[in-house]
């Protein structure tokens, strides 16, 4: 029922807006400055991880606006976001690259009323633009167990040729980039899992206030309510009943099942355990 009702919402997004303005009795333009303080919530991670049931468990609070692949997706964006972060004056770079991409949804949700959350990791990289832009933005930074993303990521054919890679970061400099064209898939995930919870970690480390970034490992998710109305509190969300958050934990959600399944990791031949582990200790 949600997703046929954002669904309908997406092919009435002018009406409702329209609709919006007229009963919040928004007689002005807003301000951007009032459209970026809003208290908006960003979920980091490799993607993989969660993002679904972490969507999900936020669209049982009310007045909330949480999306999981908004349009655009900023898929090649974020690789050079993540590419700029490095260069001078790619900090304002990837700052204008956000705005272009999200500013009609933060201004619909500053319209309507509701909490901005959006779980796609491809905003990722684009973390310390948003966290300048939007000083009362809060952060998740969700983080699965090493050899499970591998696994679920290598099933997805990641690093694997296809049309989707032009959205994910390899290394530009260093040892990694010399020998990227050597490594299996495998090898290829573990270093992503590690340079993006790596990036993750410096970005939580330099914000300007640790408390606008909370720490969640997805078996915590999918297992533990307390976590999940943890999560819920620290988004100024109100929590729903115990029994909501039990039905969406006690249901896998977006299962990879299918791919070629490389199995769990005491059965990785010699060299794919070495790559593995050159990367994630």
């Amino acid at each position: 029922m949600l997703r046929l009702a954002r669904k309908l919402f997406l092919l009435n997004r002018d009406a409702i807006r329209r609709h919006a303005e007229r009963r919040s009795g928004m007689g002005r333009t807003p301000d951007p400055e009032d459209i970026l303080a809003q208290e908006a919530v960003f979920v980091l991670s490799t993607g993989r991880c969660g993002t679904e049931l972490l969507t999900q468990l936020f669209e049982l609070a009310p007045g909330t606006l949480p999306l999981h692949r908004p349009d655009p997706e900023l898929a090649y964006a974020s690789t050079l976001a993540y590419s700029l972060a490095r260069t001078d004056g790619g900090a304002e770079k990837i700052g204008k690259m956000f705005l272009a991409g999200r500013f009609d949804l933060l201004l619909e949700s500053y319209i309507r009323g509701r909490r901005y959350i959006e779980t796609n990791n491809r905003i990722t990289f684009f973390a310390p633009a948003i966290a300048s832009l939007m000083p009362n933005a809060r952060f998740i930074h969700l983080i699965r167990d090493p050899e499970a993303f591998v696994r679920s990521s290598v099933r997805r054919e990641y690093y694997s040729g296809v049309p989707t890679d032009l959205g994910r970061i390899v290394p530009e400099a260093g040892a990694d980039a010399a020998d990227w064209p050597d490594l299996s898939p495998i090898g290829r995930c573990a270093w992503l899992w590690t340079e993006t919870n790596r990036f993750i970690d410096d970005f939580r480390r330099s914000l300007d206030r640790p408390g606008r970034c909370m720490t969640v490992r997805s078996a915590d998710l999918y297992s533990d309510p307390a976590v999940a109305a943890e999560i819920l509190q620290f988004a100024g969300l109100q929590i729903p009943p115990p029994e909501a958050i039990a039905r969406l934990q006690g249901r896998k959600v977006n299962e990879q099942l299918r791919g070629p399944d490389p199995g769990v990791l005491a059965y990785w031949s010699g060299a794919h355990q070495e790559q593995y582990r050159r990367f994630v200790d």
